[in-house]
């Protein structure tokens, strides 16, 4: 019965993408993730990287998170990055939550950790807590050069950028000062 549900579902997702309608597109997606449908992950993927609408795309990005698809990672990366989404890039982040950003993209997930926008510092933040327990030395490492290319680059950080910067290395370090334990090195 529940494959029957499911299948259902990807019927209702295909029938909306041709339909044309954001609103049903961005549910359908939602659904089929919703009753695990793995079966969808080819078609969302292609929602995520060609439809231009940003309701389908974070529906889309919303519903490969939930189904848990790593391979939605290097398109979920390549849109963030893009200059294009610059501000409605806080759903692609989330997105990342569920899945294995950290073992190829460590370092430019944690440079979002430094950027001006609150949605998407955080999003990056709970990447990072939802994976730090599991991080080899060497991922923690990444994270760290991530998270210090901003210094690097003589960017200045702001108020809020700062403190996730030092929520991040609190959570990399177990330290509960670690500002201090890096001047003092």
């Amino acid at each position: 019965m529940k494959r029957v549900a499911a299948k259902a579902k990807l019927r209702v997702l295909t029938a909306a993408v041709d339909g044309d309608d954001e609103r049903s597109v961005y549910e359908a997606a939602l659904a089929v993730a919703d009753e695990g449908v793995k079966e969808a992950i080819p078609l969302l993927l292609k929602l995520l990287s060609e439809d231009r609408r940003i309701r389908v795309r974070d529906g889309a990005a919303l519903a490969l998170r939930e189904l848990r698809a790593n391979q939605a990672v290097p398109e979920l990366i390549r849109l963030i990055r893009h200059p294009a989404n610059k501000q409605t890039r806080g759903t692609l982040v989330y997105a990342l939550q569920t899945l294995d950003w950290y073992r190829e993209h460590a370092v430019y997930v944690a440079t979002l950790l430094t950027v001006e926008n609150y949605e998407v510092r955080q999003m990056a933040l709970q990447a990072l807590e939802a994976v730090v327990d599991d991080l080899s030395d060497q991922q923690k490492s990444n994270v760290l050069v991530g998270l210090s290319i901003a210094l690097l680059t003589g960017r200045r950080l702001g108020h809020g950028a700062r403190e996730t910067w030092i929520e991040a290395l609190k959570l990399l370090t177990g330290k509960e000062n670690p500002v201090e334990l890096a001047a003092t090195a």
